[in-house]
């Protein structure tokens, strides 16, 4: 009988180090490699759960590397109320999971290896705090925390200021329907995570608050999506009466309290004086001077997302000139729109830029990856996608701009005068076409609403007339 002598591994002879920097380049999830251009205020988990048990089966050295690894992102679902424990499943709280000893390594529990955390506290508006409490103490390395709570107010706090007094090093959060009413975020004041990220959805927040926490912590990636000013007292409403158990969602609850208030624009200048790297203001439209502010303030930044709700033509131009001189802008989002973030009224707007600031816009971002623009009319010359095109190359992979009005006698030099700037304007308006045939190149890429429906493109409305398309199609 033939016998078989165990096999060397060479693999096992690598150092630690090597193994580990391994494991982490081969188990990363392949979609978020291309995300780097997006707006992602959680980007969670970011390796393969499958690959990294596939590797820590092998053996107890692989299984010790890879421990770190497969508990550095959980995530934890608040059960329903209703919710029955099943008698055949082994189910456990998220607070004895995490309080557990590491395999193989007897001076590590499992939440010692967290770094983020997502918790989805939907469920229901029933409170947790003893389990947050714990939670907290458990995961004392934690870098990421994303909490998405029940849209029903609190009749207590949140328990946000348990995470901020020991997780010492937290640089990222993410918060969805979480109201200040209980001074939640002047925790993150009082105990001064090193908060690099901060996204908040649905939220509201005390004006002090905010202007502290901007101030004092100072984070260099900002995104907010209908947020707004919460009362500085606890206003008195008849909310306990009303019966939404049995009621969908189409609003945040927090939307029905009249005394909040949108965010000061003295407020929204104070997130740009950080020297931000990301900003993204979703559901706060702002006039020019503010946005050219903020450039001054921030001129590094790699992504924007913003609303700018000007119509005059000199107005636009300038917040354009002020986009260009971002020099190391990857991202950029903009739409024209007047945005009313108490009632979440929108008006979408045209663009009243001349169509040279549009030309000259596309020469300046060399960098830009991603570039969406929204707006009800957006006049450009032919040039316009060129110089995009040529000026960007390989780099610019995704775009999407509405409403292209091609201007068939294009005013090619760029005015400085206002009246000036707003006469070429409207000359270039009286000229205008949407037929695509008129465009002299580039026609692939331009689609009528009809066209880009036949496509598959969903996100277009029956207004859209001519629009700009490059990329998104193989993402399908």
């Amino acid at each position: 009988m033939a016998t078989f002598l165990p096999q060397e591994s060479y693999i096992l002879k690598l150092p630690s180090e090597v193994l580990e920097r391994i494991i982490d380049l081969s188990s990363l999830i392949e979609e978020k490699k291309d995300e780097k251009h997006q707006f992602l205020g959680w980007s969670y988990p970011e390796h393969s759960c499958v690959h990294l048990k596939s590797i820590a089966l092998c053996c107890r050295r692989l299984y010790i590397l890879c421990a770190p690894f497969l508990w550095k992102d959980k995530e934890f679902i608040l059960p329903r109320q209703d919710d029955k424990k099943s008698t055949n499943a082994a189910v456990q709280m998220a607070t004895d999971i995490l309080s557990k000893k590491a395999l193989f390594q007897e001076d590590y529990y499992l939440g010692d290896y967290v770094h983020s955390l997502s918790r989805d506290l939907t469920s229901g508006p029933h409170f947790d705090l003893l389990n947050s409490k714990l939670m907290a103490q458990l995961v004392c390395n934690l870098r990421a925390l994303r909490i998405d709570f029940h849209p029903l107010p609190r009749s207590e706090h949140y328990g946000l200021r348990y995470f901020a007094e020991y997780c010492p090093q937290l640089n990222q959060l993410y918060l969805n329907h979480c109201r200040d009413t209980f001074n939640d975020f002047l925790s993150l004041v009082e105990h001064r995570p090193p908060l690099e990220s901060l996204t908040l959805t649905n939220c509201t927040i005390k004006e002090s608050t905010l202007e502290k926490l901007t101030s004092t912590l100072k984070p260099t990636f900002i995104l907010l999506q209908q947020v707004l000013i919460e009362p500085p007292k606890k206003p008195k409403t008849n909310s306990h009466l009303i019966d939404t158990t049995n009621q969908p969602f189409l609003h945040p609850f927090h939307y029905q309290d009249t005394q909040v208030s949108p965010i000061p624009p003295r407020l929204l200048q104070s997130l740009a004086l950080n020297n931000l790297s990301q900003l993204a203001l979703t559901t706060d439209s702002i006039p020019s001077s503010l946005l050219t502010q903020m450039t001054l303030s921030s001129p590094h930044l790699e992504k924007l997302s913003i609303l700018l709700h000007d119509l005059n033509p000199y107005h636009v131009q300038q917040a354009l000139a002020s986009i260009s001189r971002l020099s190391r802008l990857n991202t950029l989002s903009l739409g024209f729109k007047k945005f009313y973030p108490v009632t979440k009224e929108c008006d979408k707007l045209p663009c009243h830029a001349p169509s040279a600031a549009w030309v000259a816009l596309a020469k300046h971002l060399p960098l830009l990856q991603l570039l969406y623009i929204s707006a009800t009319r957006l006049v450009v010359s032919c040039d316009f996608i060129s110089a995009l095109i040529e000026t960007c190359g390989s780099s610019l992979k995704n775009v999407i701009i509405h409403n292209l009005a091609l201007t068939q006698y294009p005013h090619a030099a760029l005015e400085e005068d206002e009246e000036t700037i707003r006469d070429v304007y409207m000359k270039e308006c009286t000229s205008i076409t949407y037929d695509i045939k008129d465009w002299a190149s580039h026609t692939h890429d331009l689609y009528t609403f009809e066209q880009a429906k036949k496509k598959g493109f969903d996100w277009f409305s029956d207004t859209d007339q001519v629009c700009y398309i490059k990329g998104f199609d193989s993402l399908e």
